[in-house]
């Protein structure tokens, strides 16, 4: 009995010692390491929730964290929270002022709020300053003077990155970009081909033909965007035509190719700052009606001055959102 009884107690004894070591393991808080790994699993699954949750508990553990603070910028991005996406990386800009990983996420996120350029280019300077070579500072530099719509220096931005690095499809696409704005199509298809044999898959999940143009809402418009968007398959069949249109902007635009090119002239002689003004008070109230603006995108009024224009394009965009 003895000797069946001491291997029983035996066996019970390591049971509940094991169960015990496991509930103290247990209980042992998770290290910022711990969440950071189960942050990037959620992240590489596309649970964004969830990453989100992981990366945040990371940070709020070790705020100077850079892969926590990156993967907690990356979850809010895929989630459309631009807001708490550029929070997160002003704040590890305190603790690492000269961090340049940072500075070139927080400036590319800017990008989409053209109030936020002066910003910008300040990052520009500080990262040209310690290396004037640096091709993505020069990409971000020729996005912001492509957006203040002054085009000769956004392409010499793009074609120095270029030149320091002729592999790089994203200044090629921005090279293309800038010459097909200054109506230099030849050259921009030239980048344009050589960008996509650098990386067929990487380059353009859709081909855009533009961004909230005004012209889209004239004759000569519609059927220029037609010409470019048959251009645009003939070169590539394998992509998808887009082109962004702001509903509303083409509502207030001219109907007729005459009366834009009235307005184009008149603008010529306006004062600089004139239509600064407009675009500021344009989005000023794009912002107050913003939850409307799914409603107002419905309007057969918006439907009427849009559809030719969409008729050409596979994927119709209404409204490019800016947002910081």
């Amino acid at each position: 009995m003895k000797r069946i009884l001491f291997p029983t107690l035996l066996i019970a004894t390591l049971l509940a010692g094991g169960a015990v070591a496991f509930a103290i393991w247990r209980s042992t808080p998770a290290t910022v390491e711990d969440f950071i790994k189960e942050a990037q699993k959620a992240y590489d699954e596309k649970n964004y929730e969830l990453a989100r949750i992981q990366a945040l508990r990371a940070v709020q553990q070790d705020p100077r964290d850079k892969k926590a603070r990156f993967l907690l910028f990356d979850a809010y991005s895929n989630q459309g929270d631009l807001m708490n996406a550029a929070k997160q990386m002003r704040e590890f800009l305190e603790y690492s002022p000269d961090d340049r990983d940072a500075t070139l996420k927080l400036g590319n996120l800017y990008l989409r709020d053209r109030s936020a350029y002066p910003e910008i280019n300040k990052m520009i300077a500080k990262l040209l300053e310690k290396n004037p070579n640096d091709v993505d500072a020069l990409l971000l530099q020729g996005n912001v003077n492509a957006g203040l719509r002054k085009l000769p220096d956004a392409k010499d931005d793009f074609a120095k990155a270029s030149s320091i690095d002729p592999n790089n499809p994203a200044a090629l696409v921005g090279l293309g970009t800038t010459q097909a704005l200054q109506q230099n199509f030849p050259e921009a298809e030239k980048a344009f081909l050589k960008a996509k044999e650098l990386d067929p898959k990487g380059v353009g999940i859709l081909y855009s033909l533009g961004n909230e143009i005004l012209e889209t809402a004239t004759p000569r418009g519609v059927e220029r965007g037609h010409e470019m968007a048959d251009r645009a398959r003939a070169l590539d069949p394998t992509r998808l035509v887009t082109n962004c249109i702001n509903g509303m902007l083409n509502l207030a635009a001219p109907t007729t190719d005459e009366k834009l090119d009235e307005r184009v002239a008149a603008r010529a002689v306006k004062k600089p700052d004139a239509d600064k003004n407009l675009v500021t008070v344009l989005n000023y109230t794009m912002g107050l009606v913003e939850k409307a603006m799914p409603y107002l995108m419905r309007l057969r009024a918006v439907d009427k001055r849009t559809r030719d224009s969409y008729a050409a394009v596979d994927v119709a965009i209404a409204l490019a959102q800016r947002a910081r």
